[in-house]
């Protein structure tokens, strides 16, 4: 019998001492960063999260209505209340680490699944050698919670009515942190059919998502000044990042400054201003369409071109974008590289799978490459950062541990 690459065996013990790996460096961070300052969105979060505690209210309140934008309130309201429970930030690296368990636990439940135990055990060393996975414990940020949600919701996408009942309710939150919904839905509803969950557990489905959904805002909009809907604002600012004549396909703030046109007059909400930039980012598409379109390439390349996402929140400073000298380009690149290691192996493998499965990808095995392919064409339309393909990586580590049963034997499939 072939034993593949590595015996079952040698397998599990290299799938242990990586998850051995992942658990010592996370604990390490939870250490070092103990009580230390975060910047970027991470600093954001919390400003919003304190203000509202030391109110003894919940994210928005009215004063913050005229910020530049309503930001993720799902993960702000999650900071204001662990600052209810613990009066401080600092226990959210340990609940960091038992999400991040719950989201390895639920990716290795899923991967199983779907491919089987030998998959689930590459996907295993994967996840946990990420560089990555290692960090996001300690950040304030939205990315892992809101990860676990969606994970452990897709693990429990089963034939069971209650099983679906509560998926659909971790959706609910899940999308109030990031309303990424609508890129899951329709996998979700082709893979019900696909296999033959039947129109009574689909409305299920369906109809208990909604319900939760019209409770959630009737919540939101009774305890917090939101108005009209439960989510955020932030379509309008980040799709005039993505469309001005400053552009350069990722993050960039110059199209708010004075004399360009998403720079704001007078008092304007959050609601206001979201409309006022639509408005602007769609009146510039519709003139440069030619340059708008050539740069989605640019922005798919930003996306996806490395995995050193967490050095920005926890040291200060972008890693490539705000360079000052040559030798400060090395260094950045080198530290690009050095943290993105892991992360090109999983994305030639990834790749590796995608030659391999070619024709099935217009089939069953094209089903969960959907998010893949609508979260990289949402961000071609906005603009691109390594950080936000971190939801779509463990459907890229199923498929990179599915090209290594495929060097194992050629019918990997099963």
């Amino acid at each position: 019998m072939n034993q593949g690459i590595l015996s079952r065996f040698t397998l599990d013990r290299v799938a242990t001492a990586a998850v051995a790996i992942w658990l010592a460096a996370q604990i390490v961070c939870i250490i070092v960063f103990w009580g230390q300052p975060q910047y970027s969105d991470a600093d954001i979060y919390q400003t919003f999260a304190y203000d509202c505690y030391c109110r003894g209210m919940w994210y928005p309140m009215e004063e913050q209505l005229y910020e530049a934008f309503i930001f993720n309130p799902g993960y702000v309201n999650f900071l204001v209340l662990q600052l209810h429970l613990f009066g401080s930030f600092l226990y959210n690296g340990i609940i960091g680490l038992v999400l991040n368990v719950a989201l390895l636990f639920s990716i290795r439940a899923i991967v199983g699944s779907l491919v089987g135990d030998r998959a689930k055990q590459w996907a295993t060393v994967f996840f946990c050698l990420l560089s990555s996975n290692w960090f996001f414990v300690v950040l304030t940020l939205t990315d892992l919670l809101y990860a676990t949600l969606l994970y452990v919701g897709l693990m429990l996408i089963q034939k069971r009515q209650g099983l679906l009942v509560a998926s659909a309710l971790l959706m609910c939150y899940a999308n109030y942190i990031r309303p990424l919904f609508p890129i899951f839905i329709i996998p979700i509803l082709l893979y019900m059919l696909y296999k033959h969950f039947g129109w009574r557990r689909i409305a299920v489905y369906v109809g208990s998502y909604a319900v939760f959904s019209a409770l959630l805002t009737f919540a939101v909009l009774n305890n917090t000044s939101a108005q009209g809907s439960a989510g955020g604002t932030t379509l309008g600012f980040n799709l005039a990042m993505g469309a001005n004549d400053k552009m350069n396909g990722t993050m960039n703030h110059a199209v708010f400054e004075e004399g360009n046109y998403g720079y704001v007059e007078g008092r304007m909400t959050a609601y206001e201003m979201d409309a006022f930039w639509r408005d602007g980012a769609i009146g510039w598409i519709k003139s440069n369409l030619p340059k708008y379109l050539l740069y989605a390439p640019v922005k798919f390349f930003r996306l996806w071109w490395g995995d050193y996402y967490p050095y920005g929140p926890l040291y200060g400073e972008q890693m490539m974008d705000e360079s000052t000298s040559k030798a400060d380009v090395v260094g950045r690149a080198l530290r690009v590289v050095g943290f993105s290691l892991v992360y090109y192996v999983v994305m030639v493998l990834f790749l590796v799978a995608l030659w391999k499965l070619r024709r099935r990808l217009f089939g069953y095995w094209g089903i969960f490459l959907i998010p893949v392919i609508l979260g990289s064409a949402m961000h071609m339309v906005l603009y691109g950062a390594p950080r936000y393909h971190y939801p779509y990586m463990p459907i890229v580590i199923m498929y990179a541990s599915m090209a290594v049963l495929s060097f194992e034997k050629k019918n990997f499939l099963p």
